[in-house]
C-alpha cells in the first residue's frame, strides 16, 4: 500500500465555476453545449486510451428499476456491480443498503472526507493502480477516477467504452454529464458543482485516476466465507509476486545501465 500511496498524483483543486473545454488545461474556451470539448478542439482524437475492458454506458440498466437504482451508488456503478440480491432485499425489507470504500476490509465510516481517506479504504478491498490520464490500463482493468467534496461526500466515475466518464449520484440515476450538462472527457476538468441541487455537493478535490480490475472485485463480494477469503489471498499472492518480479527486473536494468555507464580507466604504458 505504501508503494501505490507514494505513487499518487499530486492533489488537483477542480474548477467550479466555469464549463471548461476538457481537451487541455491551458484551453481558455468554453465547451460547446452538451460536449466536453470547445469549437478548436471538437473533432480532436480524444487523449485517454481504452484498454478494451471497459464496460459499455447503458444508463436503461440501473434507472429502469426503482429498487436497482436505490442499492447502487457511485461506487457500485464504477465497479460496475449490480447485484439484484440487494434490490430484492430492498424491496421486501426496505432495508436498501450501499456499497462503501473500505467496507470489504473492514474500515470504520470515512467521517473526515479527503483523498488520502479515501484512497486508504478502496486499496483495502482491490488492488488499484495509479495511472495518469493519458496512460492505458492493463488487459482486463480499465480507469475510474475518485473526486472529493471536503465538507460532505465522495465520488467516483468510470471511464466507459466510449472513451468518456460516467457515473451515479448516491440513488440517483447515472449519467454521461457532468453538472453543467456536459460529457465528461476529462473528470479534472469537468464541472461538479451541484449546488443548485436539493443536496447541494461540491466535488472541488480530484484524487486521482485508477485502474480497477473488471475480473476481480472484491468490494462487492458478500462479506464472510472461506471460499472468498482462499480466493482473495490466491489473487493477493499473485499480484505480490508480480510486483516483486517487476522490481527486480528494474534492479538489474539499473545495474546493466550503470555498468555500461561506468568508464574504464584508460592504462598508462610504463616509461621506456
Amino acid at each position: 500500500m505504501e508503494t501505490v500511496l507514494e505513487n499518487l498524483s499530486p492533489l488537483v483543486i477542480i474548477d467550479d465555476t466555469k464549463s471548461k473545454c476538457q481537451y487541455e488545461s491551458t484551453c481558455p474556451n468554453t465547451s460547446l453545449e452538451g460536449e466536453a470539448f470547445c469549437k478548436d478542439h471538437i473533432n480532436k482524437p480524444l487523449k485517454v486510451k481504452l484498454s478494451g475492458s471497459e464496460p459499455p454506458y447503458q444508463p436503461e440498466k440501473w434507472n429502469t428499476d426503482s429498487f436497482i437504482q436505490k442499492v447502487h451508488n457511485c461506487f457500485a456503478y464504477s465497479l460496475n456491480i449490480l447485484s439484484t440480491n440487494l434490490a430484492k432485499k430492498c424491496k421486501d425489507t426496505n432495508v436498501c443498503n450501499t456499497h462503501q470504500p473500505g467496507e470489504q476490509s473492514k474500515w470504520l465510516p470515512m467521517d473526515e472526507k479527503t483523498c488520502p481517506n479515501l484512497i486508504a479504504r478502496i486499496l483495502g478491498d482491490d488492488s488499484y493502480i495509479p495511472i495518469e490520464y493519458e496512460e492505458k490500463c492493463p488487459y482486463k482493468m480499465s480507469m475510474i477516477a475518485f473526486i472529493i467534496d471536503t465538507k460532505r461526500d465522495y465520488h467516483v466515475l468510470r471511464l466507459d467504452d466510449n472513451g468518456y466518464f460516467s457515473h451515479k449520484g448516491g440513488q440517483g440515476p447515472a449519467t454521461n454529464k457532468d453538472a453543467r450538462g456536459h460529457l465528461i472527457a476529462d473528470v479534472r476538468l469537468a464541472n461538479f458543482n451541484y449546488g443548485n441541487k436539493p443536496d447541494k455537493l461540491n466535488y472541488t478535490h480530484f484524487c486521482g485516476y485508477f485502474c480497477i480490475s473488471r475480473t476481480e472485485v472484491f468490494a462487492g463480494v458478500p462479506k464472510g466465507g472461506r471460499r472468498f477469503m482462499k480466493t482473495r489471498n490466491k489473487v493477493l499472492q499473485k499480484q505480490k509476486q508480480k510486483q516483486k518480479q517487476k522490481q527486480k527486473q528494474k534492479q538489474k536494468q539499473r545495474q546493466r545501465k550503470t555498468q555500461k555507464n561506468r568508464k574504464v580507466p584508460l592504462q598508462r604504458k610504463n616509461d621506456m
